[in-house]
């Protein structure tokens, strides 16, 4: 099991640690200490791995299902399973079998511990006995972070009630459509999403090399096979054209990256 301290050497390793990265998390427990305790170690765990968590803290698993449908995205979920009315165990089967997300990590907390077939099907990513144990509660944070390979560069969007995560790595360039999104894949797969590019690039890729080629285009640079004056040629043959106030600004990325990449 990595530690803090372990984690913190392999985002140094992978080039990410200093990078703005958000974990979207919520709470949903009926006792105030519980959000409280589960806040505070958040706030401590996101200065020591400079990762941002967004919590939400909910008392009731109406408000938390409330939250889901009108659209939010978490990660995690630190879910209590003896909530009244709708309990745990309900809202959990709500969140894979309602909205079909199968990726968000639920981490069950209970002071019982007589639960645990009624939690098979769910497939929670661990359960937490009250009171809570510190220790416990980190290497929870580290095994969310190792298993969605949060330091590899993941990219999440949301298509209506369906949560998508594609290995940045994999995306060939991406095209604005009017208010929609469409990510092309290196499989051939695409997608479409509602998003602005502006947002998109200064949040998530600008960090990984892409190059606004156009108010229209970002280009994951390792799929460029061919540089011209006022195009790109992309590997499968894709011909992208490049605005007129971009080419001197994407022409000095390209050089200044084949500089990078001979030097190494």
């Amino acid at each position: 099991m990595l530690n803090f301290n372990a984690l913190i050497v392999l985002l140094q390793s992978c080039g990410l640690w200093g990078v703005d990265m958000t974990v979207f998390v919520a709470i949903c427990d009926d006792d105030e200490m519980i959000i409280s305790q589960i806040d505070t170690f958040l706030v401590e765990t996101s200065k020591k791995l400079n990762i941002k968590f967004r919590v939400d803290d909910f008392i009731t698993g109406e408000k938390l299902c409330e939250s889901i449908e009108d659209g939010a995205h978490y990660d995690m979920i630190f879910l209590d399973i003896g909530l009244s009315k709708i309990n745990g165990i309900e809202v959990g089967k709500a969140i894979r079998e309602k909205h079909n997300n199968q990726l968000v990590s639920i981490v069950y907390i209970s002071a019982e511990q007589s639960h645990s077939m009624q939690l098979f099907e769910i497939r929670p990513l661990d359960f937490l006995i009250k009171p809570l144990d510190a220790r416990k509660l980190e290497q929870v944070v580290n095994t969310h972070l190792r298993l969605a390979n949060f330091w590899s560069g993941v990219f999440t969007f949301k298509v209506r009630h369906d949560i998508y995560k594609v290995q940045i790595k994999d995306i060939m360039y991406l095209e604005s459509m009017k208010k929609e999104i469409v990510l092309f894949k290196n499989d051939g797969n695409s997608y479409k999403f509602y998003g602005t590019m502006r947002r998109i690039y200064a949040d998530m890729l600008k960090k990984y090399d892409f190059l606004p080629i156009h108010a229209a285009f970002l280009v994951n640079h390792n799929y460029v096979e061919i540089f011209e004056y006022d195009r790109l040629t992309l590997k499968n043959g894709k011909v992208l054209p490049i605005s007129q106030t971009k080419r001197r600004a994407v022409r000095a990325t390209l050089l200044g990256m084949e500089a990078k990449d001979r030097a190494q």
